[in-house]
């Protein structure tokens, strides 16, 4: 049975989870082959199932509200006293046991945090049944001027389970094998409760929680193990990616521009005598003559530790009233050391302006381990922080600044969480790491310099007319699920900015990140802790002093929850001669909408022709057409939509293959198949090939409709759709007789859905050539999604000799397989026939073509009409011509 935990902190296979880049041997299938859900988690409640002025959702999976807010219950004196704070909790629970804790015990709930941040006090609890920990479940209460008006729940309902002696010792061996490598089993915990969403539904399952470390690479787990002794989930530890002594290090990372930066708060020796830097990096000593200066690695904040060896060292010589610059800019591994303190140290500084509650955490010696013996990543364990070495294909993570602060972000997250409100769930987590990195280098395009290459950016929470949206662009990859939440924060910062200046912009946009990153139980949960953190009176009722922004930047992310409307763009329509697309933009909306400003198809064509055209209004559909343009030949081209707010939405819809095709002109169909009968091509490898009508309902990424017709042809149609796991399949047509065309083109209709090609491989072939495959990057972070049917054409002239035959493959790893290939009308074309009498169509020179070289028939073996001759004086052409046409119509039949 596949099954997933239902709780804020989701299961991970990777050892570096929270890690900077994905590690590659990512999830495994137990955990990644759970259906992304087609809709999202939560759903809108009528008001008549709620107290009057309240507003809830309700979770799809276990029936709970998971928000509730809109209203307020009066609390004299909560605000400043705990005691009377969680009296009023706990009767507001009690008041709203039904919606918030159905079937469960108030006894049950455990007191976690009663604290107060920003004049917001949060009162949370923790799930337990009969004195064991329910996993995941939790529910928190929000109060602000002696007002109860908000809560979340992530309880699960109605736990009834026996909870035995444990009877079967607990076998290192199974968890080594399940792990893989060697392991340690660091301590055996308490028996707990670990609700599992399976294809039958909510279940609940009895395990022992072992906190596992992973001997041959970084790896810290909490494993769960049944009563059986049967591994059954794992989750993740690791959060993943005077004078004056100066440090030289990279702005960004050591290619590019360096500086020199002050060495705050660091321990070193000034002729002798031991000292400690300022904040800004300056010391003293005695007397007025230079003085020599040992400068150290380890400081009161932040100790530098060295994975390769020994700390660096140097002797400098300090002149009075001058900086000493300390430069390793030429040793990977000094270099390192130099840059990750001082970027640690101002990781550290971002953090006390952002949540000064974490002020005890921040004032402890925080470990930094570089140079540690493996290559492209870094990764957080909640306090301490490490960083690999480079290669040829990408720098020291200790070098670069981006990484740094990324790495840092997951651990204030992780001390930042209030607990039994909000939880660590690893792509919210991967998201506000981002996000934190980005607020201190002022970019949204993170890990420049990571590829050794200032243009190559890792991750960017604001690409140019692509958002992350929630829940299309949920992945078994946190970081990528990840951009949801980053690029709508980094959204709501340029908005508050705009509205407010630069000052204003970015306190207020740090007072709303602070509350997500203490109160949001996973994404979709961050758009109420975005609206508390606003809230001024305690009563989200009457909105927040920014909720037009909020919305705005949550709902453009698919965050804003199911009652959010704005202005929707659809994918473009074509029909020979004009495009269309249709917009929609909601009236009557409590904040703005805004509408559409410009509409462009930008294009480009095989011969080097380019373009742009302006589309036009009529009503709500804005349409254009195409130039003339040189006809059989492609032309490529996607759809540029520009709202009066400045947000940019394109199509297609897939950043893997981000351009259209159309082809001109009328080209010659030499043979195709429609699918509207069983093909019964040649299948090897795997038989996952099926000819079926699609699924209603996908849950794989594959489409619900045939491209026309009712089947199509591909990868595991029926089912839960996916292509199955470490294999290699393939199917092929058979072989076509091309050699009378000057050119020869396959065109088809497809909708794939295949991991990035570091992982999965989608591939057409013809005559044994590779003529196309699915993106591939260095990370793996670039799945190919189509979420509509696309049009593609393929030159095989170069391939096809006397005959084309085409195969379509899918080559899968062990894990986190999507829907695959899903084909339909397909098509090999010609342009530029050579007359043959026999095929069945009429050429030049041709009075008929019957598709044989039988005479008698009518039409003889040289393809003249049988009555004695062609063309001869006093003959009427038009007669033969009809007839032939007629002959072609019906040998093309026969040939599909």
């Amino acid at each position: 049975m596949r099954t997933k935990l239902i709780t804020a902190a989701v299961l991970l296979a990777s050892g570096t989870a929270g890690a900077w880049v994905s590690d590659p041997t990512r999830e495994p299938a137990e955990v990644s082959a759970v259906g992304v859900r087609p809709l999202p988690e939560r759903t809108l409640l009528p008001a008549r199932t709620l107290p009057p002025g309240w507003q809830g959702v309700r979770d799809r999976d276990t029936g709970v509200v998971a928000e509730l807010w809109g209203s307020y219950v009066a609390a004299p004196g909560a605000s400043a006293d705990p005691a009377i704070a969680e009296k009023a909790a706990r009767a507001f629970v009690a008041a709203q046991h039904a919606l918030l804790a159905p079937g469960i015990r108030l006894e049950d709930l455990v007191l976690a945090a009663n604290r107060t941040e920003r004049g917001l006090r949060t009162i949370s609890f923790r799930q337990t049944w009969r004195g064991a920990p329910v996993i995941g479940g939790q529910l928190a209460v929000m109060i602000r001027n002696d007002r109860v008006f908000a809560a979340t729940s992530q309880l699960v309902p109605n736990v009834a389970i026996d909870v035995p002696a444990r009877a079967v010792p607990i076998d290192p061996r199974r968890v080594r094998d399940w792990i893989g490598g060697r392991v340690v089993i660091r301590t055996i915990g308490p028996r707990v409760v670990l609700p599992l969403l399976g294809a039958t539904g909510l279940e609940l399952r009895i395990a022992d929680q072992l906190e596992v470390e992973t001997l041959d690479r970084p790896g810290r787990w909490d494993v769960y193990v049944g009563t059986d002794g049967a591994p059954l989930l794992r989750s993740s530890r690791l959060r993943f990616a005077s004078g004056t002594l100066q440090f030289d290090v990279g702005v960004r990372y050591p290619l590019g521009a360096r500086t020199h930066a002050p060495a705050p708060t660091v321990n070193l020796t000034a002729d002798g005598t031991p000292t400690t830097t300022a904040a800004d990096g300056s010391f003293g000593w005695s007397g007025t003559l230079a003085a020599n200066v040992a400068p150290g690695l380890v400081g009161p904040f932040v100790e530098i530790l060295n994975g390769a060896g020994a700390l660096a060292t140097a002797s400098l010589t300090a002149q009075p009233g001058a900086p000493v610059v300390w430069s390793l800019a030429t040793s990977e591994l000094g270099d390192a050391q130099l840059a990750a303190f001082v970027n640690t140290t101002t990781s550290k500084a971002r953090a006390r302006v952002l949540l000064p509650s974490l002020a005890t955490w921040l004032d402890q010696p925080l470990q930094v381990t570089v140079n540690e013996n493996n290559v492209c990543n870094a990764y957080s364990t909640g306090d301490d922080i490490h960083f690999f070495r480079g290669n040829a294909q990408c720098e020291n993570t200790g070098r670069i600044a981006d990484v740094v602060d990324h790495e840092f972000g997951h651990s204030v997250h992780f001390h930042a969480i209030i607990p039994g409100a909000g939880a660590f769930n690893s792509a919210l987590s991967e998201g506000l790491a981002d996000f934190f990195a980005a607020t201190i280098v002022g970019d949204h395009a993170l890990g420049r310099g990571f590829l050794l290459n200032d243009s190559l950016p890792l991750r960017d929470l604001d690409p140019e007319g692509r958002e992350a949206i929630w829940p299309r662009d949920k992945s078994a990859d946190p970081h990528l699920t990840g951009l949801i939440i980053g690029g709508t924060l980094w959204d709501l910062r340029t908005a508050l900015i705009a509205d407010l200046g630069q000052a204003a912009g970015l306190a207020q946009t740090d007072a709303i990140f602070a509350g997500v990153l203490q109160l949001a139980p996973d994404l979709p949960g961050a758009f109420l802790a975005a609206q508390t953190a606003d809230d001024d009176d305690g009563n989200l009722g009457n909105g927040t002093p920014h909720a037009c922004a909020i919305e705005a930047a949550f709902g453009r992310h698919g965050l804003a929850g199911p009652s959010f409307l704005s202005t929707q763009i659809g994918p473009p329509t074509f029909d020979g001669t004009r495009f269309s697309v249709p917009t929609t933009t909601p009236t009557g909306t409590p904040c703005p909408v805004p509408g559409v400003s410009r509409i462009q198809l930008q294009y480009h064509d095989s011969t080097g022709a380019t373009g742009t055209v302006n589309f036009t209004p009529s009503g709500s559909t804005w349409g254009g057409a195409l130039p003339s343009l040189t006809e059989n030949r492609v032309v490529f081209y996607k759809i540029v939509a520009t709202l009066e707010d400045g947000a940019v939405i394109t199509y297609p819809d897939n950043p893997a293959d981000p351009e259209y095709q159309l082809f001109t002109g009328t080209p010659a169909e030499i043979w195709c198949e429609r699918m509207d009968e069983n093909p019964s091509w040649t299948a090897a490898g795997t038989t996952s090939w099926q000819w079926a009508t699609p699924s209603p309902v996908s849950v794989s990424g594959d489409p619900t409709l045939a491209h026309t017709g009712d089947h199509v042809f591909g990868t595991e149609i029926s089912g839960n759709g996916r292509y199955p796991t470490s294999a290699m399949t393939s199917i092929t047509t058979p072989e076509i007789q091309t050699w009378m065309y000057d050119e020869v083109h396959l065109q088809y209709w497809r909708w794939l859905a295949v991991e990035d090609g570091l992982y999965d491989q989608a591939t057409i072939e013809v005559n044994g050539s590779s003529v196309w495959h699915n993106a591939t990057t260095t990370d793996g972070s670039l799945d190919h999604v189509d979420h509509e049917w696309r049009f593609q054409d393929v030159d095989v002239t170069a391939l096809a000799g006397h005959a084309v035959q085409a195969r379509w493959t899918m080559t899968s790893d062990m894990s986190r397989e999507l829907g695959g290939w899903t084909i339909d009308d397909v098509c090999l074309v010609g342009i530029g026939k050579h007359p043959v009498c026999g095929d069945g169509i009429l050429d030049v020179r041709e009075d008929c073509d019957d598709g044989n070289l039988t005479s008698g028939d009518g039409c003889n073996e040289y393809c003249h009409v049988d009555d004695g001759g062609c063309c001869s004086a006093g003959t009427d052409p038009s007669g033969p011509l009809v007839l032939g046409l007629g002959v072609i119509a019906l040998a093309r039949r026969r040939r599909r």
